[in-house]
């Protein structure tokens, strides 16, 4: 999360401008397999809940563009698995009316097409395609994951480095 807190850190202590770099090129290997991922997600969910607590006050009206960026760009993305479950919650409680019926089914439909995503064989662009909702769940699953072992204090210390 280096690449993240550092940067804004400086912004928020030094009150520096941050810069963007058009002609910057970054790369980033994905890891060999859905688990290798899932862990580093997991890992990088737990960092970025560790830096909302050092970098909060970029949350401050005064930050003007910083702090909508940081809002919309980092903790509603980090926010996505709690807003997931709260829609879930809302549509079971109002299961009465048929459009909440409808939104559920279509719930389940969607984390049954992600389950299914994870074995189904080939990679064709139909299954890709619908591997798309296996990779959304997983990785908002990973985000939960990195809350709770932000939440619990497991996440400390060194990291193991991803192979790639």
């Amino acid at each position: 999360m280096d690449d993240l807190v550092i940067p804004l850190l400086i912004k928020l202590h030094r009150r520096q401008k941050l810069v963007y770099d058009r002609t910057a090129i970054a790369r980033e290997e994905t890891p060999p397999d859905v688990n290798a991922e899932f862990r580093r997600r997991s890992r990088i969910g737990a960092g970025g809940f560790q830096s909302v607590v050092r970098l909060w006050k970029l949350l401050l009206p005064g930050n003007g563009w910083t702090s909508l960026a940081f809002l919309s760009h980092k903790i509603l993305r980090w926010l996505g698995p709690a807003f997931l479950l709260l829609a879930m919650a809302a549509n079971l409680m109002l299961i009465d009316h048929p459009v909440y019926q409808a939104t559920l089914v279509c719930q389940f439909v969607f984390y049954a097409t992600a389950s299914a995503g994870i074995f189904l064989p080939g990679n064709g662009k139909m299954v890709r395609l619908l591997r798309l909702t296996t990779m959304f769940t997983s990785m908002n699953v990973a985000l939960a994951f990195g809350f709770y072992r932000w939440m619990s204090g497991l996440q400390r210390g060194p990291w193991q480095r991803t192979a790639r």
